[in-house]
């Protein structure tokens, strides 16, 4: 039993619970024993009366022992779900950017769904092997201590057996999950290189691979199986021979008179419940062990990386911005140096451009900016104020954030636009449908998928924050949608966005899930959700807006840049000549160290 698991809220009620139940029916089980006992030896209206209510309970005791288990699995597997993504959330884009997207989207569906065998079966075994053999060894040394001595003897061979057989199970199982782990993960990673994979010719060498990797998983179970089949017929054996050893005795006593007919059938009818829930348990503990395995698997995630501490009361940012200071930051990712002995200062209406080579820790800079990642040393000061003090979400609600490599939801181009509306803004949420929805009332993902929860960090993709506020209704003016949002059109105008927008199938309500776009479109559909949060926003975020694009679409960025920057105070990750010309003054980053201020 993996201990971490059972520390969960949910896990500790259920087991409560599981105890009690457990308790009910080794009583059940006694009574109905002696009930039917004492109707075999002599048929009386009370002794079947009796008998029957004790069949009638104990049915629906595991009837509702079921339903149970089933209602409890479904809550603690989506609060073991919820906790994964939190996490996923928590440690941001920076840890996120070093894992496996399949392997985590295979760990989040099928790993917590493999819970359920180990949740609603074995679980409730586990206490049913405790309370059941107690109970009935119990009665039977008040019945016929010759035999309870006998089952208290032979009892222990099950468990023994089963452990034997469970390690190596065990191992098994784990070498399995792994297996399907890299197929889910590597299947995934095909599935979105394929247009590279076709464009090199190599997509016939993925899918050998993908081949392979599938024969693999479907051997290791199968080797799993047989010896789950294996370890299933250890423990019957053992079980019918100690029952055997129980019932051979019985019988030659009761034939020389030294035992009554009562309490031989009492014994004959206890002596297989006291085995078969030890029995049952090692059988369900095969079909638990996948579960097991994920589970492992999921509280490495969880513990993968320490989770910044949340302070009791964190500051607000002060009304107004007045400066952005970086004291000597060092920022590391395990051995590698990505800022060191960083100092920059950045006063209200700068407009600061970012130079260098790539991996220099341009990007880096607008993370710790972010909140994204925590400087090993140093300080980055808001006003004076150490951001490790600020209270993000409100820090985050101040800023407009443009990344890289902008994501788009699998939503309509208003929706995906409205992900920048300030927090608390009308119409800030994702429509209601859920169409950007992973979980009810979120935009969640794995990897990398901005939380709809209030005050959820941006994702990597560049997805706004703080996504809260009731939907409001939509005015019903435009052509294309009728619940079309003035604002997002407005951010759409002022981003050069709006044309193209409009000649899309369904305009804004294009399907953006269905409708693929092109590297300028999905930049100039990012700009409009940072337009979204211009009048709010003390601090603009640009990294590398002009990267991947035409002269044209470079032209209609960079122009919406300058109208986005105008009076604001910005910095900007630029690698193209063009986007200079927006800033005040230039910087170079370049080995992790800034270089001296150049007049733009």
């Amino acid at each position: 039993m993996d201990r971490r698991l059972l520390r969960l809220g949910p896990v500790r009620h259920y087991a409560t619970v599981l105890a009690g139940s457990a308790v009910l029916a080794a009583i059940l089980i006694v009574g109905q024993a002696v009930s039917l006992a004492t109707l075999l030896t002599g048929f009386t209206t009370n002794a079947a009366l009796t008998c029957l209510a004790f069949v009638v309970l104990r049915g629906a005791h595991g009837a509702v022992a079921g339903a149970v288990a089933g209602r409890a699995t479904a809550r603690v597997k989506a609060h073991l779900r919820a906790e994964l993504l939190g996490a996923a959330t928590a440690r941001g884009p920076g840890w996120l950017g070093g894992q496996r997207a399949g392997e985590l989207a295979t760990l989040a569906g099928r790993g917590v769904d493999g819970l359920d065998g180990y949740l609603s079966s074995y679980l409730p075994q586990v206490f049913l092997a405790v309370t059941v053999p107690l109970a009935t060894l119990g009665w039977l040394a008040f019945t016929d201590l010759t035999s309870a001595i006998v089952v208290g003897v032979t009892l222990p061979l099950i468990p023994v057996f089963g452990v034997l057989v469970g390690k190596q199970t065990g191992a098994r199982t784990k070498h399995q999950w792994h297996l399907l782990q890299r197929l889910g993960g590597h299947f995934l990673d095909t599935v979105i290189g394929l247009p590279t994979l076709r464009t090199f010719g190599a997509e016939r060498s993925q899918v050998r691979r993908v081949r392979a990797m599938a024969d693999a998983y479907r051997v290791a179970t199968m080797r799993t199986l047989r010896l789950a089949f294996l370890s299933a017929l250890v423990l019957e054996l053992v079980a019918t021979v100690s029952v055997a050893l129980v019932a051979v005795p019985v019988g030659l006593r009761l034939l020389d008179g030294k035992l009554t007919l009562a309490a031989a059938l009492v014994v004959l009818l206890l002596a297989p419940e006291a085995y078969l829930p030890l029995r049952a348990l090692g059988t369900k503990f095969h079909a638990s062990q996948e579960g097991l395995a994920a589970s492992a698997e999921i509280f490495k995630v969880l513990d993968a990386a320490p989770v910044p501490p949340v302070r009791a009361a964190p500051r607000l940012p002060d009304a107004r911005f007045a400066g952005l200071v970086f004291d000597r930051v060092e920022v590391r990712y395990g051995d590698v140096m990505a800022l060191r002995d960083l100092t920059l200062e950045v006063m209200h209406g700068d407009r600061v451009a970012l130079v260098g080579p790539s991996g220099g820790g341009k990007s880096t800079l607008l993370s710790l900016v972010l909140g994204f990642v925590t400087p090993a040393s140093g300080r980055v000061l808001v006003d004076g104020a150490d951001l490790a003090d600020l209270d993000l979400t409100a820090w985050r609600a101040r800023l407009a954030w443009m990344p890289q490599r902008p994501h788009l939801f699998a939503g309509t181009v208003t929706d995906n636009i409205r992900l920048g509306a300030p927090p608390g803004a009308s119409g800030a949420s994702p429509d209601s449908s859920g169409a950007l929805s992973g979980l009810p009332g979120s935009a969640s993902g794995l990897p990398g998928a901005a939380s709809g929860l209030p005050g959820a960090a941006p994702d990597s993709s560049g997805a706004a924050s703080g996504l809260s506020g009731a939907p409001r209704p939509l005015n019903r003016k435009y052509q294309h949608s009728p619940w079309l949002d003035q604002d997002v059109v407005d951010a759409a105008v002022a981003a050069d966005a709006d044309a193209f927008i409009r000649a899309l199938p369904q305009g804004y309500d294009t399907d953006l899930g269905r409708h693929g776009l092109s590297s300028g479109q999905r930049q100039r559909l990012a700009m409009a959700r940072a337009f979204l949060r211009r009048d709010t926003a003390d601090l603009l975020l640009l990294d590398e807006p002009t990267a991947r694009l035409d002269a044209a679409s470079e032209a209609a960025v960079i122009d919406a840049a300058a109208r986005l920057a105008a009076d604001r105070t910005a910095l900007l990750v630029a690698h193209r000549p063009a986007l200079l010309s927006i800033a005040t003054r230039v910087v170079e980053i370049k080995d992790g160290v800034a270089s001296a201020v150049v007049a733009a």
